[in-house]
């Protein structure tokens, strides 16, 4: 079930291998996945994203990097904090955004949803507004 968690607890689970992270309220605060195996997951109705009728009810307003392996996001809304709103270390891979929607912050107009300069690197795009 979606718990209600402190930022801080927040960014302690994404630091935990084998983490399911379900959350269901709003974050203001850049996000760091180390741990290896972590699904972070909001709700959303799972609708389509290209008739833009995807709703999802967790918004996290930062950036996000990447660092761990085999990360799954899902039902989240994303506003970046600056040009680069998802970005990816060395040895990241295996990354999965469902059902995501990502807005540009403001002022960024021409932002990147996605940055990352790591070959190995697999994002998987499902659904994403």
């Amino acid at each position: 079930s979606a718990e209600s968690l402190s930022g801080a607890e927040l960014t302690t689970l994404l630091t935990q291998n084998d983490s399911e992270v379900f959350i269901n309220q709003n974050y203001t605060q850049d996000i760091v996945i180390t741990g290896d195996d972590i699904v972070l997951s909001g709700e959303g109705n799972g609708l389509s994203a290209r008739g833009e009728a995807l709703l999802n009810t967790t918004t996290i307003t930062g950036n996000i990097r990447i660092e761990g392996k085999n990360v799954v996001l899902q039902n989240l809304n994303f506003i970046g904090s600056g040009d680069k709103t998802i970005t990816f270390a060395d040895g990241s891979e295996n990354v999965s955004f469902i059902n995501c929607v990502f807005t540009a912050p403001s002022g960024h107009a021409d932002s990147m949803g996605i940055m990352g300069n790591t070959p190995r690197a697999l994002v998987r795009l499902l659904t994403v507004w």
